[in-house]
């Protein structure tokens, strides 16, 4: 099967459709949060990626196709570029330079134009009150997961930066006999535990069901809810840091560093399948679902 990946940027911002047999599979946008539009196409690459089947073929077209082909770019396009070379190694893949004036790519410049800034604060959800200090660490954090699988393959990653937002460090894991909430919850659990003690730390997750258990220390001592083990070592780590805050940002929706750990924690779960040789189940085949 066949796709095709149109991708244009506007200023820090970049749109995409993907078609296959001339219907759209999936479009929208991808923002940066610095100005420039490497990191913006290359994400946008990633998110597009991640919906079509490993072994298609896939052929990408952009009015800047060498933004995605060489290391252009800041410094901090690195791991975002190692991660899409990473995604792509499993696809048939052709580049081919688009004409701005092709509607598929007019349709991606129009979703770059149309997008919507994210705010510059987020409520706390942990403290109902806004953040008013600027952490030492920030994380960003995700886990991943078949959950029609029997085998429960998954993955888990992170991401920290510091105050000033700099890369400090990334890491993901794959995992077997797992569930989506465990893996949300191991990689946040992962975070906390690389950063220095006495810290502060904000951590952003789109998990409201890590937000809810993670912020309540009642739970450290259940030993009955599911995941109890990854709760209770989540807040041994935490002990040792000075503060840590949660924030929840909405997942699937253009931030930065949530769609990166989100492409690396899928990364790990298809790693997981493939080094296990596990077939990728849905609703159609999946014994947990009734026939």
């Amino acid at each position: 099967m066949t796709f095709q990946i149109f991708i244009h940027h506007s200023d820090n911002s970049a749109g995409y459709v993907v078609e296959s047999d001339n219907k759209t599979v999936t479009d929208g946008h991808v923002d940066g949060d610095f100005k420039g539009y490497s990191e913006p196409m290359i994400l946008s690459l990633i998110k597009c990626l991640s919906v079509i089947p490993e072994g298609s073929e896939v052929k990408i077209y952009s009015p800047n196709i060498q933004t995605l082909i060489t290391d252009c770019g800041t410094t901090r396009c690195t791991d975002i570029r190692r991660t899409a070379r990473n995604m792509m190694e499993k696809y048939s893949i052709t580049y081919h330079k688009a004409s701005r004036h092709d509607k598929r790519i007019s349709a991606a410049k129009k979703l770059a134009w149309g997008r919507s800034k994210p705010k510059t604060q987020i409520e706390s959800i942990s403290t109902d009150e806004p953040i008013d200090f600027i952490p030492d660490y920030i994380a960003y954090t995700d886990g991943s997961c078949n959950n029609l699988s029997p085998y429960g393959e998954g993955g888990a990653a992170y991401i920290i930066l510091d105050g000033q937002r700099n890369l400090v460090k990334q890491n993901s894991k794959g995992f077997l006999g797992v569930s989506n909430n465990k893996m949300e919850l191991m990689a946040i659990l992962s975070a906390v535990a690389a950063v220095p003690s006495g810290s502060t730390l904000v951590i952003y997750t789109d998990s409201q069901y890590c937000i809810q258990v993670l912020k309540n220390k009642a739970n450290a001592n259940n030993f009955t809810r599911p995941n109890a083990n990854v709760i209770r070592q989540y807040f041994n780590y935490a002990s040792r840091l000075k503060t840590v805050k949660f924030e929840w940002v909405k997942g699937h929706d253009g931030n930065e560093f949530n769609e990166m750990v989100d492409a690396l924690a899928q990364s790990r779960t298809e790693e997981m399948r493939t080094i296990h040789n596990i077939p990728v189940y849905d609703y159609r085949n999946s014994p947990k679902c009734r026939k």
